[in-house]
């Protein structure tokens, strides 16, 4: 079993559609045709009155067709029961029902299993990229940077099918592709800073807005730039794996986690409309890259609040 089945097998109240059509196929084939059984033990019937006395033959004769009759109807009620549990399949997997929890905790498993072979393959190297050259000369399996890259690839298409397809969050679309492959997604993926660096001051900034705006805007240039619809940089990825995991937060949250995360990092890219507003962001900056609290420039007081704006 390949770790998107083993996932899906791990997720409660959760039918896979797919997999059940399939099944129901194969009963579908296992199900007799109709015959004409009961057409032929009703013809006998009829010949036997017509041809002879043998009123125990013609019992018989009865009986084979009351016989015939319940077979048909209950080969015909199995065809339509099996065919309308087919039919309904879609619906199988209402909106709510399936939790994916367990699910995903046992990805996490695997993709620590991932990182810590990555890091132990770092430190054997010393920091060089795991090309075959690189890891037959270190005396080390040559096939190793595969496995863990494909092993990578598994967890995350079957971590997206079960937030989008399973637990039916699509809304989290953009946010499996930009905030769910590192926890430091803000400082670390490319969509994070290209948006970052489109950002532009408006007017005449607040006090401390400027210096927030600095914060934002002032982005760190990366060794690997990941378009958001791929696992992997296009032809880095085993140095990508490498990087993510001496550098950066690997991580797999389950969505209320990916959505609140993701919400905060967009929340300090918004306009300041006022100070109370640009206090809020200044602090969800801080607190999604888990530093101490900024000192807050609004305060209640219109006399403090006052010299503040005059400053």
């Amino acid at each position: 079993m390949n770790i998107h089945d083993e996932a899906l097998s791990r997720v409660t109240g959760y039918v896979d559609e797919r997999v059940e059509r399939q099944r129901i196929a194969d009963i579908f084939q296992q199900l007799p045709s109709e015959d004409d059984s009961l057409k032929n033990a009703e013809s006998h019937l009829r010949d036997l009155i017509a041809t002879s006395t043998d009123v125990p033959k013609m019992h018989a004769a009865a009986v084979a067709i009351q016989e015939a009759q319940q077979d048909s109807f209950a080969w015909n009620l199995l065809r339509a029961k099996v065919g309308s549990y087919r039919d309904n399949l879609r619906n199988v997997n209402s909106a709510g029902r399936a939790d994916i929890t367990p699910a995903i905790t046992w990805l996490r498993e695997q993709l620590t299993v991932v990182t810590e072979t990555v890091s132990e393959l770092n430190d054997e190297l010393d920091g060089r990229p795991a090309t075959p050259l690189n890891l037959h000369a270190s005396r080390l399996d040559p096939t190793s940077a595969e496995v863990l890259t494909d092993t990578y690839t598994q967890i995350r298409d079957a971590y997206k099918h079960l937030v989008l397809q399973v637990a039916k969050k699509r809304d989290l679309a953009d946010a499996v592709r930009t905030s769910s492959y590192l926890r430091d997604a803000f400082d670390k993926e490319q969509a994070w800073i290209d948006e970052r660096r489109s950002k532009r001051l408006a007017r005449q900034p607040y006090r401390g807005e400027a210096e927030h705006h600095t914060h934002v805007t002032n982005t760190p240039a990366l060794p690997y730039k990941r378009d958001p619809r791929e696992h992997f940089p296009n032809g880095h990825q085993i140095e990508y794996l490498q990087w993510i995991v001496a550098e950066c937060e690997p991580w797999l949250p389950n969505p209320d986690e990916l959505e609140a995360r993701h919400d905060l990092a967009h929340s300090t890219l918004r306009q300041a409309m006022t100070l109370q507003h640009l206090d809020t962001m200044r602090i969800n900056l801080a607190t999604y890259r888990g530093e101490d609290e900024p000192p807050r420039l609004f305060t209640d007081t219109k006399r403090q609040r006052m010299h503040i704006l005059k400053a």
